[in-house]
């Protein structure tokens, strides 16, 4: 059995949403949940999130679209593939119900003949490159694929959206030319079309572009996305905890895991903690990050193992195995967390792996 635990609050995670719809209004709340929920798990937490009161979720790929569909009781009719549609792949798409994504003009007819040979209609949105050079049809070609897309029944167009490269950074100048192009294609949709760019950090820092939507991530799980620039309060959904499973006297001068790229300076009393790089937990906090352990900060000593750990436990002389620790929760936000590792928040989570046991609470 492990002795660790990834613990899910669902509080947390309604506090959140009703945070994100204090600044949104009744505008559509799509929560997005991908890679595999932010490293939350899925189940139960697309359920959680639609009863809680996100109006959509969104993923990236279809193969997660088709997970959420065994769970949610109306299979993906709110669930959104960010993703485009290549053509290999346009029947199994419409064959899932969602929400779809084109981003390429050479989508568009594909798509549309497999929904004519299923005898279905697929609600589409269009997605616009304004600046992020990664998917999406560059504006110059938005008027082609509105066209191609009103030319074909079978395609419903319901929305379009574009994505900020730079809306977490402090400069808002690139950010704010994406967003003027972003209104430049929005004069170009036909009526009634709903229109959303904004993702958490963008709906901190740009309000003025809600548009009739949004898609927050980070938000939805209680990650502040600019590190304490105007964000609501927030309830960190995730605690990931474990519990001592050895814990050590080492002499002065020992090395202390792999490499021995730390030496006890004096007698050291060290606890060995069940996670490793092969959880998610990121070896780059090797002799940089810590645990919470009654309440206090114990810094991680030598190299962090594809499963284990090693802390410094010498203020407690009475420590034992079995103790409870915590790696990402009171004292150890993600947020924190990430920046001595190194990395972002987003990679923080998502890595978080299946090995983990997850345990979901209210």
């Amino acid at each position: 059995m492990r002795m660790a635990t990834l613990v899910v609050n669902r509080s947390a995670l309604r506090a959140n949403l009703a945070a994100v719809r204090a600044i949104i209004g009744d505008r559509t709340l799509v929560a997005v949940v991908k890679a595999n929920a932010y490293g939350h798990g899925v189940d139960p937490v697309v359920r959680w999130l639609l009863e809680d009161g996100a109006d959509r979720l969104a993923v990236a790929y279809l193969d997660e679209a088709l997970e959420l569909r065994e769970l949610l009781p109306d299979g993906c009719a709110r669930v959104m593939v960010l993703g485009g549609t290549p053509p290999e792949y346009a029947e199994a798409c419409v064959g899932s119900g969602a929400i779809l994504t084109v981003g390429r003009v050479d989508e568009i007819a594909p798509l549309a003949d497999a929904a004519q040979r299923t005898g279905r209609a697929v609600r589409v949105h269009l997605k616009v490159d304004t600046g992020m050079s990664r998917l999406g049809v560059p504006l110059a070609r938005v008027p082609e694929a509105l066209s191609a897309i009103a030319g074909r029944t079978e395609l419903r167009l319901e929305g379009a959206f574009s994505h900020l490269a730079t809306a977490d950074e402090a400069d808002e100048t690139y950010a704010r030319e994406q967003l003027a192009r972003w209104t430049d294609a929005c004069g170009l949709l036909p009526a009634g079309v709903e229109t959303h760019v904004l993702a958490s950090a963008g709906i901190l820092r740009f309000p003025d572009h809600l548009g009739s939507g949004v898609r927050p991530g980070l938000l939805v799980y209680g990650v502040d996305p600019l590190a304490g620039v105007a964000a609501p309060p927030l309830s960190q959904a995730m605690r990931l905890e474990a519990r001592l499973e050895v814990v050590r006297e080492a002499p002065e001068g020992a090395g202390v895991s792999y490499g021995a790229s730390w030496r006890t300076p004096s007698p050291t009393r060290l606890g060995v903690v069940p996670v490793g790089y092969a959880d998610g937990y990121p070896r780059s906090l090797s002799n940089m990050g810590w645990v919470v352990f009654r309440g206090q900060r114990a810094p991680i000593r030598g190299r962090v193992c594809m499963d284990r750990f090693i802390v410094d436990l010498t203020p407690w002389p009475d420590a034992a195995p079995g103790e409870p620790v915590t790696l990402l929760g009171d004292g150890a936000s993600v947020n924190q967390v990430a920046e001595a590792a190194g990395t972002i928040n987003h990679e923080i989570l998502c890595r978080l792996g299946p090995r983990l046991a997850r345990r979901y609470e209210g």
